[in-house]
């Protein structure tokens, strides 16, 4: 809580915790299902979001972080937005 304190300086900002967190958020943790969530509402909108499809898929250990890193860098190269 101080760090993020110290990152607003004197802006007009008030930070507080209702109830300190006590467990990683559903999407952060490595142990929870919130990134096949994230990546099927993406899909289901036709988004494409490789990062969080790889992430996702190495949470699973569907893959290892060298294949992941490889898959990410051979993507041909586009623009961003639709």
């Amino acid at each position: 809580m101080a760090r993020a304190k110290a990152a607003v300086g004197d802006a007009p900002v008030e930070l507080s915790w209702v109830k300190p967190p006590n467990e990683p958020s559903p999407v952060s943790s490595s142990t929870s299902q919130g990134w096949k969530y994230v990546v099927a509402a993406a899909r289901a909108d036709g988004i494409d979001m490789p990062i969080t499809d790889t992430v996702a898929r190495l949470v699973a250990g569907e893959t290892r972080v060298t294949e992941a890193v490889q898959a990410l860098l051979s993507r041909p190269l586009r623009s961003e937005g639709r």
